[in-house]
């Protein structure tokens, strides 16, 4: 297989590099906003798209070779998301050799399908599961168009659509999603799945309504594995990264407290020598728990203080906050976390924040590995619906969420069920007691 990239200025004149490259029966892998080098925010975006070829023989020969392009974390193959979007309209589903076929299209423009093959029965349970995978994937392809083009502010009232007339509103599903704070295309999308599957009793009853539109959030929910216990797979570094004042040490004041009590050997960690007392901070959360706690001045001494601490179950690492826009301090992050310190990176967003202030910062933050989002300040917040839409823009999985001051009381490990009722505000202060 033949694996190119592209980059220009907007994604039909990158498309149209793609065709003429690789020609018509190329599979667009990738897609991603790229700037120029230099200038920071102020450039121009650029869209980088990666494609391929299955036989090297039916590209271009007039083309250059370039190097295969890194495949943007977490974006899905849009071969795969075209299918479910065939679904999603009402079309027969493509084989593999069929979307193949298909010539190369920008997102969320799709060629006509083929006639219909034969298809085998199936259980209702396997169906249902696989109907709500491709909405999963429907959800993440629009979330992605939308944060690499991004369409004046308007209602799904003011959108044209075929079969429906322009003055048509929201169905009471959808507006129950979007009250909620969920993205426009995303709430459709779900909507028209909920519609479609709902009993008549589901429809006529609000509470079983809601609890179906919980059922369904819950299978979007990507969470990552437990830092502690049976599942944590050995001995977990973590290191909460992110802007300053979104309460990065006392998450790790609360992360501890709840390993120790679950019975976990925990060692504290800190790179944050830049804020007044905060290493003082630290070491009284640890003297409280009885824990040992390191200070780190420079990156050649990470992997000392970690083999030092071989033993423990759980290291957690504080970090110095820095701004969003200081991609230099970032950078100076790096040094310490990048791909090859053997931790994993969780970003810490502040849930009260707006959604495209959280989707920048996690833009320039992703210049450090990000493993999972922590989302703190829940209680600060009118709704929940930034859980969902950051998440499945970003395909990075929640690892969890605060929602007040108190260690370790008001700490919350991610669950599918959970943050779905978050998001639904199914008595979320309910909640408090899931760690």
């Amino acid at each position: 297989m033949l694996i190119r990239t592209f980059t220009a200025e907007d994604m039909p004149a990158a498309l149209q590099k793609v065709k003429q490259t690789l020609g018509p029966d190329a599979l667009v892998l990738s897609t991603r906003s790229l700037r120029k080098k230099g200038l920071g925010v102020l450039s121009k975006p650029l869209i980088e798209v990666t494609a391929a070829i299955e036989s090297p023989a039916m590209a271009n020969p007039d083309q250059e070779s370039k190097p295969p392009a890194k495949q943007a974390i977490g974006k899905k193959p849009v071969a795969k998301l075209a299918a479910a979007a065939y679904r999603a309209a009402g079309n027969a589903e493509l084989s593999r050799d069929e979307l193949r076929a298909q010539p190369v299209v920008g997102p969320l423009e799709f060629a006509p399908p083929p006639p219909a093959p034969a298809r085998a029965a199936e259980p209702e349970t396997g169906y249902l599961q696989r109907e709500l995978q491709e909405i999963k994937a429907m959800v993440q392809q629009l979330a992605e168009t939308r944060t690499q083009a991004p369409a004046p502010a308007q209602t799904m009232a003011s959108v044209p659509r075929a079969g429906r007339s322009v003055k048509t509103q929201f169905s009471s599903v959808a507006e129950q999603l979007l009250a909620r704070g969920i993205d426009t295309e995303a709430a459709e999308t779900i909507a028209r799945f909920a519609d479609s599957r709902m009993s008549a009793e589901q429809r006529q009853d609000p509470q079983l309504q809601r609890q179906f539109l919980c059922d369904t959030l819950a299978d979007l929910v990507q969470i990552t594995k437990p830092a502690w216990g049976a599942e944590a797979d050995g001995q977990r570094r973590i290191a909460l990264i992110g802007p300053t004042g979104v309460g990065k040490t006392t998450t790790i004041a609360k992360l501890a407290a709840a390993a120790v009590a679950a019975g976990s050997r925990v060692a504290l960690v800190t790179i944050d020598t830049f804020r007044i007392a905060a290493v003082e901070q630290l070491k009284v959360y640890a003297e409280i728990m009885n824990l040992p706690v390191e200070v780190i001045f420079n990156p050649a001494q990470l992997p000392q203080i970690l083999a030092q601490h071989r033993d423990k179950d759980l290291i957690l690492i504080d970090t110095a906050g820095c701004s969003p826009r200081d991609l230099e301090r970032i950078d100076e992050l790096t040094e310490f976390l990048g791909t090859d310190s053997g931790v994993e990176n969780w970003l810490a967003l502040a849930a009260h924040s707006r959604e495209e202030q959280l989707q920048q910062v996690i833009e320039n933050f992703s210049r450090v590995p990000i493993a999972s989002l922590v989302f703190t300040k829940l209680d600060e917040c009118d709704n929940w619906g930034i859980l969902l839409n950051l998440p499945t823009r970003t395909s990075l999985p929640l690892a969890c969420l605060t929602n007040g001051q108190q260690v370790p009381e008001d700490l919350l490990l991610a669950q599918p069920q959970l943050v779905a009722n978050w998001v639904m505000g199914t008595e979320p202060q309910a909640q408090k007691d899931a760690v």
